[in-house]
């Protein structure tokens, strides 16, 4: 996620915002704006900057955050060392609680959220990791 979105989204930003929705999904923009995000990025085109200064805020530590996570299974986890699996485990559910705690919080206070309007780039990890997970325990121990 760290350098990948924000070079694609100069790109394609309005395009992206159009189809998955400013924030969470076109169908939530509606109801938290009172219009469609198209109306919303042309009433406020500088909304599109700030979401793209918000993105590249986020990136920038989620690659940081990736480096050390290479770091951690390179030198720690290819050397057998068990904390490090642990480790990395905490520190890829915590990013997924808070994205929970996000939509949590957008979904009480903005916008009932669906399944269907959250974002794959976390639903799918989500999903994903506590499988990684379990079949990372069974290949260290």
């Amino acid at each position: 996620m760290g350098t990948i979105p924000p070079l694609i989204f100069r790109k394609m930003g309005k395009f992206l915002s159009l189809k998955f929705g400013f924030v969470f999904s076109p169908r939530t923009d509606e109801i938290a704006f009172g219009e469609a995000t198209e109306n919303v990025l042309q009433s406020n085109p500088k909304a599109l900057i700030i979401k793209t200064s918000v993105y590249d805020m986020i990136s920038g530590l989620y690659l940081a955050f990736s480096m050390v996570h290479f770091c951690l299974i390179y030198f720690c986890l290819t050397h057998g060392e068990k904390w490090a699996f642990w480790a990395i485990s905490f520190s890829n559910s915590v990013i997924f609680i808070y994205y929970l705690m996000a939509a949590k919080n957008y979904s009480v206070k903005i916008a009932k959220l669906k399944f269907a309007d959250l974002m794959p780039f976390a639903t799918i990890p989500g999903i994903l990791l506590p499988v990684a997970i379990i079949l990372g325990y069974l290949g260290l121990y």
